[in-house]
């Protein structure tokens, strides 16, 4: 069954979630874990499972100028996500306004909608106004609201982190094979192939001219 995806909070149904919360940008293989063992918790619990991601992602509304390419676009991120068997999605678009929420009240509304039986994180999980909710704070919320937090520590390769960040780098340089090796498959680029000046005629084999999709990482 394809994954379920909602936009807003209200859209969800009124049922217990265990669920998990991030960018996810690239959906590499720490992403791929920590998914695993919420598709296990929520098994268990006999609930579903849910991601809650955002678009645009935090960085491209706080810092425009500084944000970094993405390692996919939000339909293969969705698709990836769904290839791990997580039950549904949640899309939150993130703006100024969604920034500015305290901890308490992100968490009272996935209260108020999800009704989270357990949320199922990474031990770097910030969250709230100015990263300002950590996972003792999430831990104070769960006491409170009754819900379970369950951290998941990060998943290394050669004595390094596996991250978005660290994938983007490796593909900047051109270290495409790591690259693969950090994501679970082979790191490709989405555009619309456009007409270009007819080379492939004079080169003797098919070409395909690409226009880029904005804010893709490219290989070095």
């Amino acid at each position: 069954m394809p994954v379920l995806v909602y936009r807003d909070l209200a859209e969800l149904p009124r049922q217990p979630h265990a669920l998990t919360i991030g960018n996810f940008d690239g959906v590499h293989r720490g992403h791929q874990h920590l998914f695993g063992r919420l598709r296990a918790r929520a098994a268990e619990r006999a609930v579903r499972s849910l991601v809650l991601t955002f678009d645009p992602l935090p960085a491209e509304v706080l810092r425009p100028q500084e944000a970094p390419p993405r390692l996919c676009t939000l339909d293969e991120r969705l698709a990836l996500i769904g290839a791990c068997q997580i039950d549904s999605v949640l899309v939150l678009r993130f703006d100024q306004e969604f920034a500015r929420q305290a901890p308490e009240e992100f968490i009272e509304q996935l209260v108020h909608y999800a009704a989270p039986v357990e949320l199922v994180i990474g031990d770097d999980f910030r969250f709230g106004r100015g990263r300002s909710g950590s996972v003792e704070t999430l831990r104070e919320l769960g006491a409170r609201h009754g819900f379970d937090v369950t951290v998941i520590p990060r998943v290394d390769l050669a004595s390094e982190p596996i991250s978005s960040t660290r994938i983007r780098e490796l593909v900047s340089v051109g270290s495409i094979e790591l690259a693969a090796e950090l994501l679970g498959r082979p790191y490709s680029l989405t555009g619309d192939v456009i007409e270009g000046h007819r080379r492939g005629q004079l080169l003797g084999y098919p070409t395909a001219n690409l226009r880029l999709i904005d804010r893709l990482a490219v290989p070095a």
